[in-house]
Order: structure tokens, then C-alpha cells, then sequence
């Protein structure tokens, strides 16, 4: 479930209750309606292993390349970004896709750094997700590969690493 609003996304009401962990496994997220505190599947007192330690929204570069993000959407994220900074959880973004969004990043991956799509594509992320720069992470998606390719790896698990540095400081601070 995306943050689109023309799509159904998730309910921006139901970020807080996810994020403190009051939200139980099995819960079918519904667009229209939060979960209530009455429901079967609401967690009155979540332990502190519940809560979220970070939020990683994943966005297709091409879409943030071209600028095509809708006013509903942008007011989505601006919402729960709100929400996050207020329970000072920290967020990342994956751009994906970024081989699709510029010719030199697709040729050769170690171009990612050097694309001005993807610089431009990390721009407009900064601004619409109100995030640091360096919580931002062009990586390229595996599609019909059938061996593994280090340089495509080395950014994802970039990523991964920034997101565990991040959790962990989390953990240890509450």
C-alpha cells in the first residue's frame, strides 16, 4: 500500500498507531477507515521491540525525475512526515530504478554518482520527503538479471547499513 491518494494508500491516520507498534500482525489496512483503539487488532501497550525504528519509503527515481507527483501524495507524505519527526523516528528514501531514469546510469552502474538525472532526482526527494541528503539512496533494481553484479549490490547494501546505523542509535536512545 502506497501513499497515493488516487490509488487507495494507506490511511495517513494509521502511521502513528504502526509506528508506536499498536498495530498487531494480520491487520487488513483500510484507505477509508484508521484502525480504532477498540479493534481486535489494536495493541494497547506495545513494547518497546513494537515500535518502528526507522521508515524507509521506496519511490521510483523516474517519478521524482520527471517531478510527477501529485498535490494528494505530496500531501500524504508531508502529513506523516510530520507525524515522524514528532515521535523522532528517522526516514530514508530508496530511489529505484534509477538505470531507467538516466542512459549513463544504465550503461554503467558506478555513473550514479556523477548522473545529473539522479542528482536532480535526489534534489526533489530532499524537498518532498524533508529529509538529509544522505538519507537518500539511488539504487537500481535487479529486473532480469540472472547473475549478481557487486556494483549494483554495493548500493543497496549502502543503504542497508545507513538503515541498521540508524536503528540502532534509535534503540539505544529510548
Amino acid at each position: 500500500m502506497g501513499l497515493e491518494e488516487s490509488t487507495g494508500g494507506l490511511n495517513v491516520k494509521d502511521v502513528l498507531p504502526i509506528v508506536n507498534g499498536n498495530i498487531v500482525p494480520g491487520y487488513k489496512f483500510n484507505h477509508a477507515s484508521p484502525i480504532e483503539k477498540e479493534s481486535e487488532y489494536f495493541r494497547s501497550n506495545p513494547e518497546k521491540g513494537d515500535r518502528v525504528h526507522c521508515v524507509v519509503f521506496v519511490v521510483d527515481a523516474n517519478i521524482l525525475g520527471q517531478n510527477n507527483v501529485s498535490d494528494g501524495t505530496r500531501r500524504n507524505i508531508k502529513e506523516i512526515n510530520e507525524e515522524l519527526r514528532r515521535e523522532d523516528v528517522p526516514s530514508f528514501v530508496l530511489l529505484t530504478k534509477i538505470d531507467n531514469l538516466c542512459e549513463l546510469v544504465e550503461k554503467d552502474i558506478r555513473n550514479t554518482y556523477s548522473s545529473e538525472k539522479v542528482k536532480q532526482a535526489v534534489d526533489i526527494a530532499v524537498e518532498l520527503y524533508n529529509v538529509p541528503e544522505q538519507n537518500i539512496f539511488p539504487i537500481k533494481n535487479y529486473h532480469c538479471e540472472t547473475e549478481r553484479d557487486t556494483n549494483k549490490e554495493i548500493l543497496i547494501l549502502l543503504a542497508l547499513k545507513q538503515m541498521m546505523y540508524f536503528g540502532t542509535d534509535f534503540l539505544r536512545s529510548t
